[in-house]
C-alpha cells in the first residue's frame, strides 16, 4: 500500500500494483511499433543508398521506397494513436484518483 497525499491534508491508500493492465498493454504495443518503425528506417536508408543500373532497376528501388514510406507513415500513425490512448487513460486514472471521497 502506498499513501497519496491530496492538497488539504486528504489522503488516499492504494495498491502499488494498481497500474491498469490496458495501460500497460498499451506501452508494450508502443514500444512493439517503435522498435518496427526503427526496422523500416533502418531498410529504407539500406536501399536508398543501393546503387542501381538502369532504368528497370530505379523504377523498382523507388516502387520499394514508396512501400517503405507508406508502412513508415501508418506505423507511426499507429504510435501516434497508442499514445493518444495513453495519455486519455492516465488522465483518466489521474482525475478518479483526485476526487475526495
Amino acid at each position: 500500500m502506498v499513501a497519496v497525499c491530496y492538497p488539504f491534508g486528504t489522503t488516499y491508500r492504494m495498491p502499488l500494483n494498481e497500474q491498469p493492465r490496458r495501460e500497460k498493454e498499451i506501452k508494450w504495443a508502443i514500444r512493439d511499433f517503435q522498435a518496427e518503425l526503427a526496422r523500416l528506417q533502418k531498410e529504407e536508408s539500406i536501399l536508398r543508398f543501393q546503387p542501381c543500373r538502369g532504368d528497370v532497376e530505379l523504377r523498382r528501388k523507388e516502387e520499394a521506397l514508396e512501400g517503405f514510406k507508406k508502412r513508415i507513415k501508418s506505423v507511426d500513425e499507429k504510435i501516434w494513436e497508442l499514445e493518444k490512448k495513453l495519455r486519455e487513460i492516465t488522465s483518466e486514472a489521474n482525475l478518479k484518483a483526485n476526487e475526495f471521497p
